[in-house]
C-alpha cells in the first residue's frame, strides 16, 4: 500500500506495507458525536430554505431541488442519471453539477455524513427530514424509520441542541484549485469544482519574511514573524491559512534558485493569495514592504511600525481588506517560541530538504528545552519521514501530553496522524487505526482539512488490508474529494494512486489503469518529482 506523509503532498513520500490476514482486525474506535438520527431537518419548498438543528441554511435553487429529491426517500440510493433527469431535465449539463451540489449541501450542513456516497452507484440522504408545503407548518412529513425515534427524543434533543449546533458548523470546503485548464478537462467521477463555482475558497500562503537587512540577533524573525502572522489569521468557512510547515514543504517542491517565482508557488500550492514581506530598520522604527499577490494582479505597499506586534496586527488587517473576508484577528500576544535559534537552523535545512542536518539541530533543541512543542513536533515529523518510527513515536507521545494545553490544540490532529503512521510502520495496526480515527475527529474540530484528507487515505488502506472493500472505498473517495477541493496536485495524484492500488487488490486491472493514468497525467503536468518513484512502481505493477 502506498502512503504519503505530510501536508498537501509532503517533502517525503514513503511506503507502508501492511500485512494482515482476512478479518484479522476490527474497527476499534468511532468518532464521537451525535447519531445522524438525532438531527432535525426541515425543508421549506416555498422559501427554498432549510432549517437544520435550528439554523437556517439557504442553498442555490438547483441544489435545493436535489436535496428535496434525496430527502424524499431517506437512505434510498439515487443514481446520477436519476438526479440529472429529475433536477436538470431538459438541460445539457455534465455529471460535475451533481458533484458540486452534493458538496455544497455537505459544506452548508457542516456534516459530510448527511449524504452517503455509494461508489459507482450514487448518493443517499441519511437523516429524517420534514418537507413543508406552502405555508402549512409541519405538513407532509417524510416517513422514515427514524421519525418515530425522533418523536421520543424531543426532550433529549433540546438538551443537546447546543452540541448539535457546534457540530453542524464544520465546513467541508477549504479552497478550490483555480487552474481552469485542469478543471475543465476532468470528466471522471472525481471531477473538480470549476474555478468560477460559488463554492470556491481562498487559500492564503504567508511566505517566510525577508530579514536579510536586519542584524544577526533578529534573523529569527524570518520564521518567527511569519508564524506570528499566520496565528493572527484564523481560518473560517471561506478561508484556509496554510501552516508554517505547509509553506516550507510547498517551497521545497521548487528549485532553490526559483523560490521567488510567485507563479510557481501558486502552481505548487493551489493557493489563491500569497503575501511576500521584507523588514528592515531597527526597533522603534521598522520599515515593512509587503506585496499581496493574487492570480490576476499584485499590490505592493509600505508601512512603518514601532514594534513587531504592530506590524503583524496591521498586516492581518490589510489581509482582511485584500480578500474581502471576515478574518478573525485574535488578541493573542505574538508567540516567541521560534526564537530558539536551533529550531530556526533546523527549519532552514528542511527548506533545502537536508533532513539529516535538520535532525541534528532539532534534537539539540529538544535537549535544551524538552517541553518545546515545536521542537517535539518537528522531531516527530522528521524522524518519521526518515523511517525512524520508534524515535518518531517517542517524540509524538511527549508532544501529545503538551497538547492538553489549549494553546497547543492545533498540533493534536497532526501528532495523532504521525502516531498512527508510526504504529502502522511498526506493525501495530489496531492501535494505529485508533490513533488515526482520533486524528480525524480532532482534524474536523480544528478544521485542519489537509490532515483530515490524509487520515481518510490511510484508513482506506487499513480497511483494504482487512478486505473490507466497501468501507475502504468510502475512505478513498472521501480522501480524494477533500484533496480535489483543497486543490493540491500531489494530494490528488496520491488519491488516484490509492484507487489504482485498490482496484489491483480486487483484480480489476482496467479500473486500476484508468486511475493510474489520471495520477500519471497530473504528476507529469505539474512536474511532481516527489511522486516519480511511486508512479514508476505502480507502472511496473500494472504490466
Amino acid at each position: 500500500m502506498i502512503a504519503t506523509l505530510g501536508d498537501c503532498g509532503s517533502i517525503c513520500v514513503f511506503r507502508i506495507i501492511i500485512l494482515c490476514e482476512k478479518n484479522q482486525l476490527n474497527v476499534y474506535c468511532q468518532e464521537i458525536g451525535l447519531s445522524l438520527y438525532d438531527h432535525v431537518c426541515e425543508l421549506n419548498k416555498q422559501t427554498g430554505e432549510v432549517l437544520f438543528n435550528g439554523n437556517v441554511i439557504v442553498l442555490r435553487p438547483k441544489t435545493f431541488e436535489l436535496l428535496l429529491l434525496l430527502a424524499s426517500q431517506p437512505q434510498a440510493v439515487f443514481s446520477k442519471p436519476e438526479m440529472l433527469a429529475s433536477v436538470w431535465q431538459g438541460a445539457v449539463v455534465e455529471d460535475q453539477v451533481i458533484f458540486q451540489s452534493i458538496n455544497e449541501i455537505r459544506k452548508e450542513f457542516g456534516l459530510p455524513e448527511v449524504i452517503k456516497t455509494y461508489p459507482r452507484r450514487g448518493y443517499s440522504w441519511e437523516i429524517s427530514t420534514t418537507v413543508i408545503e406552502e405555508s402549512k407548518i409541519n405538513a407532509n412529513k417524510v416517513i422514515s424509520p427514524s421519525n418515530v425515534a425522533i418523536k421520543h427524543r424531543t426532550v433529549f434533543l433540546t438538551l443537546l441542541i447546543s452540541v448539535a449546533i457546534t457540530l453542524s458548523i464544520l465546513t467541508f470546503f477549504i479552497l478550490n484549485n483555480t487552474n481552469d485548464t485542469v478543471q475543465s478537462k476532468r470528466q471522471s467521477e472525481h471531477s473538480l469544482p470549476s474555478a468560477t463555482s460559488p463554492l470556491a475558497h481562498e487559500g492564503i500562503v504567508v511566505l517566510p519574511f525577508n530579514v536579510s537587512s536586519l542584524g544577526d540577533s533578529q534573523q529569527w524573525l524570518r520564521f518567527g514573524a511569519m508564524e506570528g502572522l499566520i496565528k493572527k489569521l484564523s481560518p473560517n468557512k471561506g478561508v484556509t491559512v496554510f501552516h508554517l510547515e505547509d509553506v516550507i514543504e510547498i517551497l521545497n517542491r521548487i528549485p532553490i534558485g526559483e523560490r521567488d517565482d510567485v507563479e510557481q508557488i501558486f502552481e505548487k500550492s493551489g493557493a489563491s493569495i500569497i503575501l511576500q514581506t521584507s523588514i528592515s530598520g531597527f526597533p522603534g522604527e521598522l520599515n515593512v514592504i509587503y506585496t499581496v499577490f493574487s492570480r490576476t494582479n499584485r499590490v505592493t505597499k509600505t508601512l512603518i511600525a514601532q514594534n513587531l506586534e504592530g506590524v503583524l496586527v496591521t498586516l492581518a488587517k490589510l489581509f482582511e481588506q485584500s480578500i474581502d473576508e471576515n478574518l478573525v484577528i485574535t488578541p493573542e500576544v505574538f508567540d516567541t517560541q521560534l526564537q530558539n535559534q536551533l529550531i530556526i537552523k533546523a527549519i532552514q535545512f528542511l527548506e533545502v530538504d537536508d533532513q539529516t542536518s535538520a535532525l541534528a539541530f532539532i534534537q539539540s533543541a529538544v535537549v535544551n528545552e524538552p517541553n518545546n512543542i515545536i521542537a517535539l513536533y518537528f522531531l516527530a515529523k522528521t524522524t518519521l519521514s526518515m523511517g525512524k518510527a520508534d524515535e518518531s513515536l517517542t517524540a509524538t507521545e511527549s508532544a501529545l501530553v503538551l497538547t492538553e494545553n489549549k494553546n497547543y490544540h492545533e498540533y493534536r490532529p497532526r501528532l495523532l496522524y504521525f502516531k498512527g503512521l508510526s504504529l502502522a510502520s511498526l506493525g501495530h495496526l489496531a492501535n494505529a487505526e485508533i490513533s488515526l480515527l482520533k486524528s480525524a475527529k480532532f482534524a474536523k474540530m480544528n478544521k485542519d482539512w489537509l490532515y483530515y484528507a490524509y487520515v481518510q487515505s490511510i484508513l482506506g488502506m487499513l480497511n483494504q488490508a482487512k478486505n473490507k472493500n466497501d468501507l475502504a472505498s468510502e475512505y478513498f473517495y472521501a480522501a480524494l474529494e477533500y484533496q480535489e477541493i483543497l486543490g493540491c496536485p500531489m494530494g490528488v495524484a496520491q488519491g488516484h494512486l490509492d484507487f489504482a492500488d485498490f482496484y489491483l487488490h480486487q483484480g480489476d486491472k482496467s479500473s486500476a489503469q484508468q486511475s493510474f493514468k489520471q495520477a500519471q497525467a497530473l504528476v507529469s503536468e505539474k512536474n511532481l518529482k516527489q511522486m516519480f518513484v511511486l508512479i514508476t512502481e505502480m507502472q511496473q505493477r500494472l504490466k
